[in-house]
């Protein structure tokens, strides 16, 4: 389950990345932290050592949105277009298994659904992966079943 980390007003320590802009952080298991950017990759951090675990690109552009659910970790991102352009059916919703993450190995995310035209949000909710999207110029809510 993830969790809010209490900190002190005290820094401690700075990690830097590569990405060019952090957008999501989940705290997805004790000491270890994941987050998501706006060049689509996922990365496990260390908060023992500070240190990346493993990462992969899960899109082309940028992490919109996220969900932990059980050992899945699932994104809504961009996909071709262009980072800025949202014309088109151009996102999606990938996942990967977060135990494979964690023992370092090559991970290929899997696809699920059809593209969109755009992605707000994430959420699972009892066994079910609800997601706020634009389909065919509307808002919606589309649930996934998880099981």
């Amino acid at each position: 389950m993830c969790q809010l980390i209490e900190s002190s007003s005290k820094l401690t320590t700075t990690i830097t990345t590569n990405s060019y802009a952090l957008n999501g952080l989940v705290h997805c298991r004790p000491n270890i932290l994941l987050s998501t950017d706006t060049n689509g990759e996922v990365c496990l951090w260390s908060l023992e050592t500070f240190q990346p675990i493993n990462h992969v690109k899960m899109h082309e552009h940028s992490i919109l949105a996220h969900a932990l659910s059980n050992n899945t970790f699932i994104t809504a991102g961009k996909e071709g277009g262009g980072p800025a352009n949202t014309c088109g059916l151009d996102c999606s919703l990938k996942s990967c298994d977060m135990e494979m993450l964690l023992q370092g190995a090559d991970v290929q995310p899997a696809e699920h659904g059809f593209p969109c035209q755009w992605l707000w949000a994430a959420q699972v909710e009892r066994e079910r992966l609800v997601v706020c999207l634009l389909k065919r110029g509307r808002p919606c809510l589309d649930f996934w079943s998880l099981s």
